[in-house]
């Protein structure tokens, strides 16, 4: 893993289909390279990017520890606005020091019928947001019909949010989404049973202000 800055069972789903997929994963990741931290290393375990649909994927995951500098969707990295992840779902445990999202890092599409059963561990500061379904929601990204059970436990500082199904819900909406899992944060900049913080505007969409929690 250290020689390359993203890492997925797929890179990119440009308009396609990747379905009914099980993926039993052992992941005892670093990015230490000669001593010093690999930043901006990507990783999803089903599909880095996706413009298509991720549709009834499972994995299950074991021994996940991450290091500064990591971003971490459990089963894509990054959804874009044309991207659909359905009817997929996560379980082990995660430890990390830096941004873990159960089943998506980064949301700006479609989000849907999505189960985060991955109980996270956030162990040192470094990190920005933590959250059950996405780091991430921005754009006219959309969440709904989504259920979280896993545990999200911090010893110390992160950074920006925490949140039940989203960490930081820039815009777009969350609708029809619950949260089972339990949240120990001692220290947070904020932190939601659905959302953590949702009070800031993304760089990509500095107009687009809109943020709908409903129904959950």
């Amino acid at each position: 893993y250290e020689k390359y800055e993203t890492w997925g069972l797929f890179l990119n789903n440009n308009g396609g289909f990747i379905q009914n997929l099980k993926l039993n994963l052992d992941m005892p990741m670093t990015t230490s390279v000669s001593g010093n931290t690999r930043n901006g290393v990507s990783y999803g375990a089903v599909c880095v990017s996706n413009r298509g649909n991720v549709v009834n994927c499972h994995v299950t995951i074991e021994n996940y520890t991450d290091s500064y500098g990591v971003s971490f969707g459990g089963i894509v990295y990054s959804n874009s606005d044309a991207g659909i992840v359905s009817q997929c779902s996560i379980e082990g445990k995660a430890k990390g020091f830096s941004d873990i999202g159960g089943i998506v890092y980064s949301n700006e599409g479609y989000i849907n019928d999505c189960k985060s059963y991955l109980s996270i561990v956030y162990e040192q500061y470094g990190g920005d947001a933590l959250a059950g379904i996405a780091v991430y929601n921005y754009g006219d990204g959309k969440i709904d019909f989504c259920i979280n059970y896993g545990d999200i436990s911090v010893t110390d500082a992160i950074g920006y949010g925490v949140g039940g199904i989203v960490g930081r819900l820039f815009s777009g909406t969350i609708d029809n989404c619950q949260n089972n899992g339990n949240l120990e944060v001692p220290k947070v900049y904020a932190i939601g049973g659905i959302a953590g913080n949702a009070t800031e505007t993304h760089h990509s969409y500095p107009n687009n202000t809109t943020r709908i929690v409903t129904n959950c």
